[in-house]
C-alpha cells in the first residue's frame, strides 16, 4: 500500500490518462507502489514497474438499439430529478412491476462493464441515476441503448 498523499497524487494523474475509464486498462491499481505501465509516475517503496498489457477490447452490448458513439450527452442534475419523476410515473402508471433477479443481474453486469464507460460509484454518468434501482424497473432503458425495457 502507498501513502495517502501519493495515492491522490497519482489518482489525479490516472483520471488524465487515455488508459482510464474509471480503473486503469492496463491493469495498474492505485494503490500498489508499482510504477505506472505508461511511465506516466515511477515506483515507490522499492517495487518496479508493471509491464505494459494490451488493452482489453470491451464488446458493445448487442442490444440492436445501441446510439453511435459521441450523440449522447450527459444531463445536469434538474433533469435527471425531472427523468426520475417521470421513470416513477411511469413505473407507478404500468402497475409497480419489477423485473425478475435473473433480468436484474444481467443489467447491472452490463452497467458495471459499461462500454462507454459511464458507470461510476453505483451511478449512470449519462442520466445520473441509482443503476441498482432504475435496473429493477421494466419501464426503463438505459439511455445508451445497452439494455432495453424488459
Amino acid at each position: 500500500m502507498i501513502d495517502r498523499h501519493t495515492f491522490y497524487v497519482r489518482k489525479a494523474i490516472c483520471e488524465r490518462c487515455a488508459f482510464w475509464k474509471n480503473k486503469c486498462l492496463k491493469g495498474h491499481t492505485l494503490q500498489s507502489p508499482v510504477g505506472c505501465p505508461v511511465n506516466n509516475f515511477p515506483p515507490v517503496q522499492g517495487a518496479g514497474v508493471l509491464p505494459d498489457a494490451p488493452v482489453p477490447v470491451t464488446q458493445p452490448v448487442p442490444c440492436g438499439t445501441c446510439v453511435p458513439d459521441g450523440t449522447l450527452k450527459p444531463v445536469r442534475w434538474p433533469e435527471a430529478m425531472a427523468q426520475f419523476q417521470e421513470a416513477m410515473a411511469r413505473w407507478q402508471a404500468a402497475g409497480r412491476p419489477t423485473v425478475d433477479s435473473a433480468a436484474h443481474n444481467r443489467r447491472l453486469e452490463v452497467c458495471k462493464r459499461c462500454p462507454g464507460g459511464h458507470y461510476h460509484w453505483f451511478q449512470c454518468k449519462l442520466c445520473k441515476c441509482l443503476v441498482f434501482i432504475k435496473a429493477k424497473l421494466p419501464t426503463e432503458t438505459c439511455p445508451a441503448g445497452y439494455w432495453p425495457r424488459s
